[in-house]
Order: structure tokens, then C-alpha cells, then sequence
């Protein structure tokens, strides 16, 4: 009579990573959310080119609700948080408030992959794959592979990819890259996003704009937000959002960044004496970069803390940087969102570095 032994779920787990192709990680999170992201990648690559086998790289688009479907399949024997109830139709992923639990996970996770360019979404629930392509990091010898394939695949033709963060990376010489004249190469710029070529030149110049742009205001316009850039006012209100009201009752003056309305619109603000006399409109792109580079200008250094391997950042980071950044990392969820990762150790100077340049200043917490 044969012995039937069980398989632990952390014996599950480690096959899963070892599937992936990464070493085990004590997080078990950051592991489900690792693991999730490969799937998601896998399944939607092979769901979109079921139909097509001779027209090359032609993928069609697939609702999120079958994705959904097909990967907690696989996954949700180990992770409850993935278990549905598949005789009900899945909600769209503008209507938040009726999302379910694993649609919440999936939509976390599959946004990082859009972030990255490894998938694109193409409204009203749709999603597709993308092409990969190679990225060269700038002064390195760093490339970054996108594309909506699973790494495994990818390890086929370019056996030297790994997996980092979320993201996959090339290190050093690669021979397979060099002879496959198959691959798209993406301009680095084209592929992060727009970033300015000095931080606090740009932001000087945006400010100087509001003199000549910027419209008179009619000083009776209270009902807005200001964002708090400068130290000794940031200090006194101990939060980075503050009402107007409060910035009257100071009788502040200077260039300050505002929001108004939900969906949020953005302005620079020209005030004196806690009055408001001058606006000008701010595109979104910009605003995280004016975000940084208004606390730069005011002595108010960005701050990144280490505790282990976990990256908090104060303040919502700029999306260039937000992408690169999750190639060598896994955003945790947190009650502020997006401001904590998971960076694991190889990559945690490289992040240092990478952040340094755009005057973010470093600490580790107590005791590390």
C-alpha cells in the first residue's frame, strides 16, 4: 500500500516561486503578489493568442472578469484572498465600490504591470499584452525587458532575464541579445515616461510662468487645497494637504501648489498675505514634479527610509520614477498606497543611487 504524504502550503509556495524562477522570500505577501503578477502576465499572454497561431504577434483583447477566473484558478487553493464566486458576472473596474476582494488583488497588481508596459488596458474592462522590448538604463549595464510574457517564456530565448521586482532585468554582457535581431529595442525616456533634466530648474521656470500666464484671481475663491512645500508651515500643520482657509488665517505668501474639485484639478497659486491673486492650470503629469521640486526649492529634503527590505517614501513619487522604480521593487499595500516597497536586498543600492539623483536623502530606521 503506497504512503500518501501532504504537501505543506509553503512546500506549494516554493514550487510556485521556483516556477517563476525566483528564490523563496520570507514575505509571504510580497511571495502572492510575485507569484500573481507572473500569472496574470502568463494567463493573459496565452488567453489573447489562444486563437492565433500563424499571424505572429496579434493578440485579441480580454475581459478582466475571464483573467479573473482562469488565475485564481490556479492560485486559489494557496491564497484565499483569490477565491470567487464564478456563477456571479464580475464587476467593471470603474465601479470600486462593488469590486470584490480578488478583484481589489487583481487590479493592484495588474496596474503595476500596465505601469511597467507589460500590459495595456484598453477601457470598459478589456486588457492586452504587449510586445516585448529591451530597455537600456542610462550610465549602466542594466536592461530592462517589457512585454506581456511570462518570464519563463522569455528565459527560452533570452536565458540571462530575471526576474527583479515586479520587473524583469538583463545584467552585464548578453550574448542572446546581441545575436537575436528579432527583439525592439525602446528608447529609456520613451519607455519611463517624461522626467525634467534638473528638478529644480524646471520648477523655477513653472513658477516664473504663473507672472506671465497665470490669470488674476477674484480673492473670494476658498474652497480649495493647498499642498505644503516649506518646512516651518509643514511642521505647524503636521499633514501635506492643507484647506485655504488655513493658509488665510497664516497670511502666507509665495508660490504654492493647489487642488480643487474630486476628480482633482490642479493649480500653482501666487498668494499674498494668505490671499490668493494669481493662478495658473497645472497639467497632472507635472504635478508630482512640482510636488518634489517645490519641497527642494524650500529646504524640505525628500525623505526615503529603510526598515530591512522595506523602502518608505514620503510623498507620492513622480510616475517616471514610480516605473522605474518597480522594475527593482514590489509596492506594498499600505494605507498610503503607493508609498512603501518591497526592494529586495541585491537591488537596494542601485535604488539608493537611482533616487539620489533627484535629492531624495536616505535613513535607515533603529537598529537595522
Amino acid at each position: 500500500m503506497n504512503n500518501f504524504q501532504q504537501v505543506s502550503k509553503q512546500d506549494v509556495i516554493r514550487n510556485l516561486l521556483r516556477n517563476c524562477g525566483i528564490s523563496y522570500i520570507s514575505d509571504e505577501n510580497i511571495v502572492r503578489d510575485i507569484v500573481l503578477a507572473e500569472y496574470l502576465r502568463s494567463s493573459l499572454h496565452e488567453l489573447s493568442l489562444e486563437a492565433d497561431d500563424d499571424q505572429g504577434f496579434a493578440p485579441i483583447p480580454i475581459y478582466i472578469g475571464r483573467l479573473i477566473n482562469v488565475v485564481s484558478g490556479h492560485l486559489e487553493a494557496v491564497w484565499k484572498d483569490l477565491r470567487r464566486n464564478r456563477n456571479k458576472m464580475p464587476v467593471e473596474f470603474d465601479d470600486m465600490e462593488k469590486e470584490s476582494s480578488d478583484t481589489k488583488l487583481v487590479r493592484r497588481i495588474i496596474d503595476r504591470l500596465e505601469l511597467l508596459g507589460d500590459c495595456t488596458n484598453l477601457g470598459n474592462g478589456y486588457w492586452m499584452p504587449t510586445p516585448v522590448r529591451l530597455v537600456r538604463i542610462p550610465s549602466s549595464d542594466e536592461i530592462v525587458v517589457v512585454g506581456g510574457i511570462s518570464t519563463r517564456k522569455l528565459q527560452h530565448f533570452i536565458p540571462e532575464v530575471q526576474l527583479a521586482g515586479f520587473g524583469r532585468r538583463i545584467s552585464g554582457l548578453c550574448n542572446s541579445v546581441d545575436i537575436n535581431a528579432d527583439l525592439i529595442w525602446q528608447d529609456y525616456h520613451k519607455w519611463v515616461g517624461w522626467m525634467p533634466e534638473d528638478v529644480l530648474t524646471w520648477t523655477s521656470e513653472e513658477i516664473e510662468k504663473i507672472l506671465t500666464e497665470g490669470s488674476k484671481s477674484s480673492n473670494t475663491f476658498i474652497d480649495f487645497d493647498v499642498y505644503i512645500s516649506e518646512k516651518g508651515t509643514r511642521y505647524r500643520v503636521k499633514t501635506s494637504w492643507v484647506p485655504a482657509r488655513l493658509i488665510m488665517d497664516m497670511s502666507n505668501s509665495g508660490i504654492m501648489l493647489c487642488r480643487v474639485g474630486k476628480p482633482y484639478r490642479f493649480f500653482l497659486g501666487e498668494f499674498s498675505k494668505g490671499q490668493l491673486v494669481r493662478e495658473r492650470f497645472v497639467d497632472e503629469k507635472d504635478v508630482h514634479w512640482l510636488m518634489l521640486g517645490l519641497r527642494l526649492m524650500n529646504g524640505f529634503t525628500p525623505l526615503a527610509v529603510w526598515d530591512r527590505n522595506y523602502l518608505k517614501v514620503y510623498g507620492p513619487l513622480p510616475r517616471a520614477l514610480e516605473r522605474h522604480l518597480s522594475v527593482y521593487s514590489c509596492a506594498v499595500q499600505s494605507k498610503e498606497k503607493n508609498f512603501l516597497y518591497y526592494v529586495p536586498s541585491f537591488f537596494k543600492f542601485q535604488i539608493e543611487q537611482f533616487l539620489q539623483q533627484f535629492g531624495y536623502h536616505f535613513r535607515h530606521v533603529e537598529g537595522e
